[in-house]
């Protein structure tokens, strides 16, 4: 049997050693928004850092909550770690089809999320019998193919 989703970004948080403070972060809030009903087969992009950790559903929130914490990029000072030097490093991952994998960037992590969204959404719109070519014009609108 596969990981579950909890299983996969406690044992990858385990591996890096984050996030040091904020831990309930982690610990709860992710664990209990990943065991709600409404969230099974729901792709979402993960972001680690050394201050807690963030669970982002909707490809448009992500520049927003980027903003606060780019890779390689001192954190604003609500998130800096008091035992970190000066400031820390985010990690994003996307996790879809069950799987959990590293983005480079936040915008690897948001075109990964935004295609994995299109592939859902287009997968009810067919369920609910609407045309291939209303559907995929819609979900181009919804979930743009270039950088979103």
């Amino acid at each position: 049997m596969n990981a579950t989703p909890w299983e996969q970004l406690k044992a990858t948080a385990d591996a890096v050693g984050w996030p040091e403070t904020f831990k309930k972060d982690l610990d709860v809030h992710d664990r209990s928004k990943l065991e709600r009903p409404d969230m099974q087969d729901v792709p979402f992009v993960w972001i680690l850092h050394s201050a807690g950790t963030h669970i982002i559903t909707d490809h448009k929130d992500l520049p927003m909550m980027a903003g606060h914490v780019q890779p390689g990029q001192r954190v604003p000072m609500g998130y800096v770690s008091p035992t970190g030097p000066g400031g820390d490093v985010a990690r994003f991952y996307i996790f879809t089809a069950g799987q959990l994998t590293y983005c480079r960037t936040w915008k690897d992590a948001q075109r990964a999320l935004c295609n994995a969204q299109r592939g859902v959404w287009l997968q009810d719109a067919g369920r609910k019998g609407m045309a291939y070519a209303d559907a995929m014009r819609h979900a181009e609108s919804l979930f743009p193919r270039e950088d979103p």
